[in-house]
């Protein structure tokens, strides 16, 4: 699991959505004649209404009936273009504070203006801000419609194929029937959980940082003002959804740690490590630690008097499908959390034959492989042989050089996650930090830190999946081969998980003391296990399961888990819609486009060149990603 950039990552109007944990949405597919070009604007015959384009044709061609332009032409639309494209990513980068401070460790020499960047955490939306920003979306797609796509380079029309799709998502998102549906208050990513999680992994770089953090803690107390008026409004409309005695629990506890938090601490002794004077610390440690008292502790007070106020009043505890248009809500959120812009129904068709598929692969495994079937089953799954982290990233890091292209710098950091963040709770063995554009590209990493089997299997995988050939490799791949700043930082959930999920299983072949039907076995039931809890996440929150159509889905498959366990599911599938299928699905996507290589190149298939060709537009939508596929395969035949 990635630690997500903490904005919404385009036509960012408001902070008020930085720490809204579901992803909003709209209904069915989105009306392309809204942004799409005009006939005469396409770019070839190859163009899928998905952001596809075939990458051999970047220049226009008389025999497609294409317009011809001379270079001077070309050279115009594509300076325009790339003016477009910069403006937008710096305004929705200027719209976060968060962003700016992920992004950039020297925004300026960047080109962002910090005098566009509000230090804080904003506030929630209001009626005004959501019809503001679909005015202000409506103008942007508007101006996007004008680029004609063939003038542009091959690169900017990946950045063009996957700015279409976040015009797309966005406009179904924004539609002003689901105004108040994002969620604050909703467990286990509910807001005071992510105040705590967001200070905790924030770095304090230099003196700039030192000085906003007290800026940033004194903001807390309007946001959290602002995010309980806008849950007593989802109140009244009939759109809540939380569980007050969790988010009270959660709250009390961060009052009980008070000032004795390391959030706090962390916080005093990196400005005590910055290079200034001894006056200057402790000016910007008196500020924080003032901050946080008079700021950040009275602020979870005011969320728990906020949901003593609401309790008793309308709160939903089914899943989306309960809310007015929660069907139509969920179906874009999923097209988010798929990269695509398929209906449901055409993901959970999909995710059902997969599931059947994969099925009757486990049945056989069980058969040709029993000893190992039931070795793992019964905890006798042997070891990866390493006893740190760091030896299992180093060993990843030599071993994927076989099988990936290369990335010069793969540096890397790991350390504990902070314990207020409770990842132990959350069930989150480690979790990757989304690295500055303009660092030093080290990659790095946050583990649980009440102690795990390092031995295991599963720490393996894990640190294989948020490491190398993982998330850490992938970013410092994006980083090192993308130029776009805009492509680097698309990030389409389903391409990076997807492909971690991908990297997670591959590097189970780094590990040859382990017996191949270990292997089998994890490679199967890994993505088998995905797709049902995408299937039941679409059952409750598109189909409307109950819990009880959803304890006996399992079931029938073959889980068997207590009402408490079941409960505990059914509330974490409700309350965070998509949540799994950016790892099952986008696997299962990359998967597919492996095996129809091997099947179309056979003796002259290589996962180099597979993993090249997949790696090289960047994290961007699967239409995208499928065109270079097709074109290894052709050039390889």
């Amino acid at each position: 699991m990635r630690k997500k950039s903490v904005f919404k990552r385009l036509f960012v109007i408001t902070l008020a959505l930085v720490l809204a944990t579901s992803l909003t949405g709209c209904m069915l597919r989105f009306n392309y004649s809204v942004i799409d070009e005009s006939p005469s604007n396409d770019s070839d015959d190859d163009w899928d209404v998905e952001a596809g384009w075939n990458i051999k044709s970047a220049k226009t061609r008389s025999d497609n009936n294409l317009p011809i332009a001379s270079e001077a032409e070309k050279t115009a639309e594509q300076e325009r273009f790339a003016s477009f494209i910069d403006e937008q990513f710096k305004s929705s980068v200027e719209a976060s504070y968060f962003a700016t401070h992920i992004y950039y460790i020297d925004p300026e020499a960047a080109g962002i203006d910090m005098s566009n960047v509000d230090v804080g955490f904003g506030t929630a939306p209001t009626e005004e801000s959501y019809a503001e920003g679909r005015d202000y979306y409506d103008a942007v797609a508007e101006e996007f419609a004008s680029f004609n796509r063939s003038f542009l380079t091959e690169e900017q029309q990946i950045e063009y194929d996957g700015f279409k799709w976040e015009v797309a998502i966005v406009k179904l998102m924004s539609d002003e029937r689901f105004d108040f549906y994002e969620q604050y208050f909703a467990p286990p990513n509910s807001l005071d959980a992510n105040i705590v999680s967001y200070l905790s992994t924030f770095e304090i770089r230099h003196e700039r940082d030192a000085k906003d953090v007290a800026t940033l803690l004194n903001s807390i107390p309007k946001y959290v003002d602002s995010t309980i008026e806008y849950a007593k409004i989802q109140q009244d409309k009939g759109l809540l959804m939380t569980d007050f005695d969790v988010v009270i629990e959660g709250c009390q506890d961060v009052i009980d740690i008070g000032m004795e938090s390391s959030v706090l601490s962390n916080f005093l002794e990196t400005v005590d490590g910055l290079d200034l004077a001894q006056e200057a610390k402790d000016k910007y440690k008196e500020a924080i630690t003032n901050a946080f008292r008079d700021s950040y502790l009275p602020s979870f007070q005011k969320i728990i008097d906020g949901m003593e106020e609401m309790r008793g009043g309308y709160n939903n505890t089914e899943g989306y499908a309960a809310f007015p248009y929660g069907k139509e809500y969920y179906e874009a959120n999923l097209m988010y959390a798929t990269g695509t812009l398929d209906s449901v129904e055409e993901i959970n068709s999909y995710l059902e034959a997969k599931e059947e598929a994969l099925l009757a692969d486990l049945f056989d495994i069980y058969s040709k492989y029993p000893s190992e079937v039931n070795d793992y089953y019964s905890d006798k799954a042997p070891g990866s042989g390493y006893t740190s982290y760091q030896e299992i990233l180093e060993a990843n890091k030599t071993a994927l050089l076989t099988d990936h292209p290369e990335v010069k710098n793969l540096d890397y950091h790991i350390e504990d996650a902070d314990p207020e963040e409770k990842l132990a709770e959350k069930n989150i063995a480690a979790y990757f930090l989304i690295p500055p554009i303009d660092g030093d590209i080290k990659q790095q990493m946050r583990v649980e830190p009440t102690g795990r089997d390092v031995e295991s299997l599963d720490t393996y995988i894990t640190v294989s999946h948020e490491g190398f050939p993982g998330h850490m490799y992938h970013y410092a791949y994006l980083y090192s081969n993308i130029e776009s700043d805009y492509t680097k930082t698309l990030g389409v959930d389903s391409v990076v998980e997807g492909y971690a999920v991908y990297a997670e299983l591959e590097a189970l072949d780094y590990l040859p003391s382990v017996k191949e039907g270990f292997k089998k076995l994890i490679k199967v039931s890994t993505p088998f296990t995905y797709a049902d809890y995408s299937l039941a996440d679409i059952g409750i929150n598109y189909y409307g399961w109950s819990q009880d159509d959803m304890h006996a889905f399992f079931e029938e498959i073959g889980y068997s888990f207590d009402s408490d366990v079941s409960k505990e599911i059914y509330d974490y599938l409700r309350c965070t819609p998509g949540a799994y299928e950016p790892y099952g699905y986008g696997y299962l996507r990359i998967a597919d486009m492996r095996q129809k290589a091997e099947d179309e190149l056979g003796s002259k298939f290589t996962t180099l060149g597979f993993n090249t060709a997949l790696l090289k537009p960047g994290a961007v939508p699967f239409s995208v990603i499928e065109k270079y596929i097709s074109q290894y395969i052709e050039e390889n035949k």
